[in-house]
């Protein structure tokens, strides 16, 4: 397991505020900002000539960038036809995709993984389908887990390294579930042209899609500045009435919580045209500076971020159940994967 912050020596709030354009990339030391902006999946919001010695470095990692999300995208609309041919409703979710959704372009951030939703009832089909373009089932003797835990399976094609991950529920241990996950499905919408033409989720969905996204981060320690940002800058791009239906898909969701903690961590990074009412965050009022620590590093002071359980009865406030479930969930998942690697290690 790589450890986060590790390659960075001390407090990054210059650098942090470089990447949120408050402050000049001149005055930052090149190294921090360098690997800060790494973990962050924010290369390519620094200049070639931020400083002097970055240029070749973040140049290596623009042309890595664009063959491996070029390989995603070529992956994702070969599945996404042979779904189509079968009749499997699915959507095609986050990776370059969604950068076109934000940016324009799907070749900003790198993303190796094609992540596509099924319904339930279609999961075995689907999985028959990817396997029937020479992918194999990745991680075999976790699969029980995978589904079961996250509601999800890995596949892996051996000649070119495309990597897919079909979710049958958008789930993560920890936090509430994600109620009528199938309403994605119904609400998608195309992105691209003639034959590579693949169903998206529509603006609302993908924008609280980023906010789960961000709750998955605070709650595994991870810095999640890229989806902060790309959050901000899709929600304004939002249409008034897509501003209402983001409400609307929240509530249905059961996750109106975890929207309001992601809407309250832009508001520090960014600002926010109606700032939040109230904070989310379970624990003490952190100020503007302690949350953008929590977002971008969160391995500087650690004892800023939620506990889980914490973290979990704040965003599932009202939906006792969810919690309770999620509770038992996060104690025996650990359990499950401790024994079936153990098992693996002995064959």
């Amino acid at each position: 397991m790589v450890q986060l912050g590790a390659e960075i020596d001390g407090d990054c709030t210059s650098e942090i505020r470089a990447l949120l354009g408050q402050g000049a990339f001149g005055a930052t030391d090149p190294d921090r900002l360098y690997h800060l902006a790494r973990y962050n999946k924010m290369l390519h919001v620094v200049p070639m000539d931020a400083h002097p010695t970055l240029g070749p470095r973040l140049l290596e990692a623009r042309i890595a960038t664009v063959g491996l999300n070029g390989r995603a995208i070529r992956a994702g609309v070969q599945i996404s036809q042979a779904l189509t041919a079968r009749d499997v409703r699915h959507v095609v979710m986050k990776g370059p995709w969604q950068q076109v959704s934000v940016h324009g372009t799907g070749y900003l951030r790198p993303s190796g993984d094609v992540d596509l939703f099924v319904a339930p009832q279609d999961r075995v089909k689907a999985a028959e389908v990817i396997r029937s373009l020479d992918y194999r089932v990745f991680e075999q003797d976790q699969t029980i887990w995978w589904l079961r835990f996250l509601g999800e399976q890995h596949f892996h094609r051996d000649k070119d390294g495309a990597v897919a991950d079909l979710h049958h529920r958008l789930l993560q241990v920890g936090l509430p579930s994600w109620r009528r996950a199938n309403d994605m499905l119904t609400q998608a919408v195309g992105q691209g042209e003639g034959a590579d033409r693949v169903p998206v989720p529509n603006p609302p969905t993908g924008c609280l899609l980023l906010a789960i996204t961000i709750a998955k981060a605070l709650l595994g320690g991870e810095p999640c500045g890229w989806a902060v940002r790309d959050l901000w800058l899709w929600l304004a791009k939002l249409s008034a009435e897509e501003r209402r239906d983001l409400g609307r898909v929240a509530q249905r969701a059961g996750q109106t919580r975890s929207l309001a903690l992601a809407l309250q961590l832009v508001h520090a990074c960014h600002g926010l045209p109606d700032r939040p009412t109230r904070s989310i965050l379970p624990g003490p009022e952190r100020t503007k500076d302690e949350l953008r620590s929590i977002v971008y590093q969160p391995w500087q002071r650690p004892q800023l971020a939620p506990r889980r359980r914490d973290l979990l009865r704040a965003l599932g406030k009202g939906r006792p159940v969810a919690v309770a479930q999620q509770g038992v969930m996060s104690v025996l998942s650990p359990m499950v994967l401790s024994v079936l690697k153990r098992r693996e290690s002995q064959r």
